[in-house]
């Protein structure tokens, strides 16, 4: 890449990480219950405490409105409020009783169906609520589109050495993309969850419950979905040869959420090719000195890229 190129990425990348928090959470007892005490942190020392106090009194009102909406079932589990301070960036939430699902998964029974089918009610249920009710603020680490979004990854994979894709199949992927969110007649911000993955959903006494909602914003419709179950795919991915029943767990939260023929919809698939991208970049900043597990991540990368080209070419 010549330094022009260079440059550009590097300020796009640059761009797309600039507001970004993270939090340290803790297990505390309070009175007769345990809580979880979150602080909102800045990112990398780039952001102002303005700004995680925003990010911090978006994940309040987004319980609040959790809390006060009537359309969650009684299998479907709120996380409590219990108290937060501003000024110093704290939240507390309830414990939530259970395991999350990635350990339920671990297990590998084919059964276990209904958590990942109330995953997807639950989320449907998210995305009912009024985005006008909740003031986000605008994020510079969600690009505006999805193209932008996946250029940026794109940049960081060639980065990084690996000679995959080339400029003539880049620009197919790109064109790709563009025409999946032209074709994208429903396209609209819906309340999102932002990290809704097996790991912050936690499956206790028949009820689902998601925890973690520190990277809630407005975002597309099949983020949160496609999201998932990206996740349960990597499962299959990172174990083989445990072979867990991902395609049924993946057509439970489908079915969950109401879009059973999701796979069928272009840019459901286009939302997978941006997580598959973004989990590419990653796998590539993956070092190991055991050769078992060089030889592993390079059949996870293979994997990634058989599936976006499969995706683009579908």
């Amino acid at each position: 890449m010549n330094p022009a190129m260079q440059s550009s990425a590097d300020e796009k990348a640059d761009n797309a990480v600039q507001h970004r928090t993270f939090s340290r959470v803790s297990r505390e007892s309070l009175g007769d219950e345990m809580v979880y005490v979150k602080h909102h942190l800045p990112w990398g020392g780039r952001d102002n405490m303005e700004l995680v106090k925003t990010h911090l009194a978006e994940e309040v009102a987004l319980l609040e409105q959790i809390q006060i909406s009537k359309d969650f079932g009684p299998r479907l589990g709120k996380l409590r409020l219990v108290d937060y301070q501003l000024e110093s960036a704290k939240i507390i939430t309830r414990e939530v009783p259970g395991e999350d699902l990635y350990s339920l998964f671990s297990k590998g029974r084919s059964q276990v169906a209904v958590p990942p089918f109330l995953a997807g009610k639950w989320l449907s249920k998210l995305q009912a609520i009024d985005p006008g009710s909740i003031s986000f603020a605008e994020r510079a680490s969600r690009p505006p589109s999805l193209v932008d979004y996946c250029d940026i990854r794109v940049d960081r994979i060639r980065q990084q050495g690996y000679p995959w894709p080339d400029e003539p199949t880049r620009r197919h992927l790109m064109n790709w993309l563009e025409d999946s969110e032209k074709e994208d007649a429903a396209d609209c911000r819906v309340v999102s969850h932002g990290d809704y993955g097996p790991g912050n959903l936690i499956w206790g006494n028949g009820v689902l419950t998601p925890i973690d909602f520190a990277s809630c914003g407005l975002d597309h419709r099949l983020l949160d979905l496609s999201y998932f179950i990206h996740h349960l795919e990597l499962l299959g991915m990172y174990f083989p040869w445990k072979r867990y029943p991902v395609s049924a767990w993946s057509k439970a939260i489908l079915r969950g959420y109401g879009m059973p023929e999701a796979n069928s919809v272009r840019i459901f698939r286009a939302m997978m090719v941006r997580h598959q991208l973004s989990r590419l970049n990653k796998n590539l900043q993956e070092t190991s000195k055991r050769l078992r597990s060089k030889v592993h991540n390079a059949w996870i990368r293979n994997q990634l890229k058989t599936r976006i080209i499969q995706a683009i070419h579908a």
